[in-house]
């Protein structure tokens, strides 16, 4: 028991563990240091997603690659030619109106228009860079 001389028995400290929690609470001190595992292993967790991810694309190939100033006369050469059958939305866009010109009272649009329809592609009037791969006097059997 303690004595009761004028002075009280003091409990002995525990010591420091840290500088950098000191005037902190018990509690505090050992929420700080659960936070601190926590983010560490969230950083290392993210980490590892990145080099996974990096990993997955590295795999993978995304056919013709960017083009590179060592190309820039290839890739020259290449425009206009009727590299992909298909149109994109942007050349799709592009023909529309061409296709209104000859279908003004949109009940369809006849043979001989479709022909002229295909000359003025040719040509790439539309400006999209793409031209049928035919000749003018094949046309004519394409819409038999």
């Amino acid at each position: 028991m303690a004595s009761y001389h004028g002075k009280k028995e003091k409990k002995p400290r525990a010591p420091l563990e840290d500088d950098r929690y000191k005037g902190f609470s018990k509690g505090e001190k050992d929420l700080y240091k659960e936070m601190n595992i926590i983010e560490k292993k969230e950083a290392k967790h993210k980490k590892e997603e990145e080099a996974k991810t990096a990993a997955f694309f590295a795999k993978k190939s995304y056919g013709r690659q960017m083009p590179v100033p060592t190309k820039k006369a290839e890739n020259k050469d290449a425009f206009g030619h009727n590299s992909e059958d298909a149109l994109i939305e942007w050349e799709k866009n592009q023909i529309k109106p061409l296709f209104r010109e000859f279908d003004k009272d949109k009940k369809g649009i006849s043979k001989e228009s479709l022909v002229a329809i295909m000359k003025r592609l040719k040509q790439d009037e539309c400006i999209i860079g793409k031209t049928p791969y035919c000749e003018e006097s094949e046309f004519e059997s394409l819409f038999a």
